[in-house]
C-alpha cells in the first residue's frame, strides 16, 4: 500500500523510483494488486471531490479492476495496465 500512496502522490509524473516499485510491489500477488487496486480508487474518489473530471477516471479504473478479475490476467500484466491509465487520466486532466 506505501507504493500505491507514493506513486498516486507523484501522478501525473512520478518518479522512476516510485514507478518501479509501484509495478513490482503492486503486481507480486493477488493481496498486493487488491491493496493497490484499494488505495488507487480511494485517491481517485477523493479527486473527484476536488476535480469532477477525475470522477471519469474512477469509473474507467474500476472497469478495468473488474476486467481483470473476470479475465483472470495475470497480476503483473494488471498493474501494468492500472499504472498506465491512472497517467493517463490525470496526464489529460
Amino acid at each position: 500500500a506505501n507504493a500505491a500512496r507514493t506513486f498516486l502522490r507523484g501522478l501525473p509524473k512520478p518518479s522512476d523510483a516510485a514507478l518501479s516499485d509501484a509495478l513490482a510491489k503492486g503486481g507480486a500477488d493477488d493481496v498486493a494488486f487488491e491493496a493497490f487496486c484499494s488505495e488507487a480508487l480511494a485517491w481517485l474518489a477523493e479527486a473527484a471531490n476536488e476535480r469532477a473530471q477525475m470522477a471519469r477516471g474512477w469509473l474507467d479504473i474500476a472497469q478495468l479492476i473488474g476486467t481483470v478479475r473476470d479475465l483472470n490476467m495475470d497480476r503483473t500484466q494488471a498493474i501494468a495496465k492500472l499504472v498506465a491509465s491512472l497517467q493517463k487520466s490525470t496526464r489529460s486532466k
